[in-house]
């Protein structure tokens, strides 16, 4: 099993422009996406995946549509 951490930036409200912090999500929260997606990584490799869209909740608890994208890093395999 791969670990690691997945990183979100250029997260951006796709009805305003405005800016978010990025966010930095421990592997396990993707469970056996983020080994299946890094299948080949050794530790060290990273891989970014560019665009997504989804949500983002601020800092009222509301949820705000968003494009973002994703850098995947390896820290560890088990």
């Amino acid at each position: 099993m791969k670990k690691g951490y997945v990183i979100e930036f250029n997260v951006t409200c796709i009805n305003t422009g405005k800016k978010y912090p990025d966010a930095i999500i421990p592997s396990a929260m993707f469970g056996d996406t983020f080994t299946d997606i890094m299948n080949d990584a050794k530790v060290g490799d990273t891989s970014i995946a560019e665009g997504f869209e989804g949500n983002h909740r601020d800092e009222n608890g509301i949820d705000i549509p968003v494009t973002y994208d994703q850098m995947f890093v390896v820290t560890s395999i088990e």
